[in-house]
This record gives structure tokens, sequence and C-alpha cells, in this order.
């Protein structure tokens, strides 16, 4: 498929980091907003294939978390509280019925953005649980404080 200057048109695809070494770890934790597309896969020498998926599984979900789920928690739970407390606050009359419509939305909206704000910041404090498990165990597979690297792998 072509476009118009010529160039074959090409949609994104995603990037790979295949963590083999500290350093691997230490560029996905520098990793800015740049994470939407990225998909890790762990490859330690001498870590077992379970525990290289179990890390795989947690890594990739962590770095795809967007909040949405803590932010829809949120929502329902401020909805339950809003209605709850405006009930008792207020009659049913038609004539309240606007405020009410309003200060519940405003406080459902509200209480979306911090759930998906806080979602955000758990994922990336346990992103960095489990970067710094994978960092100690590097350390301790690691011999004379260089990393493990299988020559078979990178040409050598």
């Amino acid at each position: 498929m072509k476009t118009r200057g010529g160039k074959p048109w090409s949609r994104p695809t995603a990037r790979n980091l295949i963590i083999r070494s500290r350093r691997d770890v230490e560029s996905l934790l520098q990793l800015g907003s740049d994470r939407g597309r990225l998909s890790v896969f762990v490859q330690i020498s001498g870590l077992p294939r379970e525990k290289s998926l179990e890390w795989e599984v947690k890594l990739n979900s962590f770095l795809h978390e967007c909040g949405c789920s803590l932010g829809a928690k949120f929502v329902i739970l401020a909805l339950a509280v809003s209605i709850l407390l405006q009930s008792f606050q207020s009659s049913w009359a038609i004539i309240h019925w606007p405020g009410f419509l309003l200060r519940t939305l405003a406080a459902a909206f509200a209480a979306g953005g911090i759930g998906k704000l806080i979602g955000i910041g758990v994922a990336r404090v346990q992103l960095k649980k489990v970067a710094g498990q994978i960092l100690t165990l590097t350390e301790s597979l690691s011999i004379g404080g260089t990393d493990n690297v299988d020559m078979h792998k990178v040409g050598g």
C-alpha cells in the first residue's frame, strides 16, 4: 500500500524488550509515557521458565495498566455514597432533582479521575517491585559484577 509521497504505509507495531540483564531492567524502569505498545519478555539464563512467564505476565500487566478498572470502582462507590448521603439530606421533590443529579455526576466524575490516577500509581509501584525482584536475581546470578551472557544468542 502506497501513500501520496510514494513511501509504503505501515501501522506502528509493538516493540519488544527482552530482559536478560540488569541494564535491561534499568531501561524498563526509565521508560516514560512510551509504554503503550511495549511487550516485555524475561529471558534470564538460569531462571526457570515458569518464573520467567510469571514475571512477564506481571510486568506486561503493570506496563499496560491505564487505571480504568480502579477508576470504575471509584465511580460506583461515589455514586452509591452520593445517592445515600443526598437522600438523607434533601427531599425527593422534583425541584431538587437537577441539583441532586449535578452533585452526583460531579462526584462520580471526580472519583473516576482520582481512581484512575491511583490505579496508575499502584501499577507503577508494583512494576518497580517486580523489577526490584528481577534486579536482585540478576545480581545473585552475575559473576564478578558482569552480566551473564549466552554468546550463542548474541552471536559471539
